[in-house]
């Protein structure tokens, strides 16, 4: 008896920490049997050389490729130097969205920036990566 106490106790510990280390996004998902998926195309461009000043651009796709609306929570670029274009929010599945993102070179040498899109989905971050090579 003591056994089965213990053992229910500690599944009730191993339940609700899940509550502290995820968030309630990632918790519903894991427990959901009809989950939303995203596929980002053009997560990684590498702009290769390009000359001090210049504007550049990329626009990578945001695919629902589950069965559930995708939200869009957030778009964040690294830096306040990355513009984001508006985009639409709210995905219905099996459908996309483009995302454009624009950036002047400020300075020589190597250069990366990131943009992280947060999501309904678990995990709810992905990464977009540009890099590049100012002469």
């Amino acid at each position: 008896m003591k056994k089965k106490v213990f053992l229910f106790s500690f599944g009730l510990v191993i339940f609700f920490s899940l509550f502290v280390f995820l968030k309630w996004d990632q918790v519903k998902y894991y427990f959901s049997l009809d989950n939303t998926e995203v596929k980002i195309i053009g997560r990684e461009h590498d702009f290769g050389n390009v000359s001090l000043g210049d504007t550049l651009s990329h626009t990578f796709v945001v695919k629902n490729i589950g069965s559930n609306i995708l939200t869009l929570k957030n778009v964040l670029p690294s830096c306040k130097c990355v513009i984001v274009e508006k985009f639409k929010k709210d995905i219905p599945e099996k459908d996309s969205v483009k995302i454009k993102i624009q950036f002047i070179v400020e300075d020589k040498g190597l250069f990366e920036k990131t943009v992280v899109v947060e999501s309904n989905t678990a995990p709810p971050f992905h990464v977009v990566r540009l890099n590049g090579f100012v002469k």
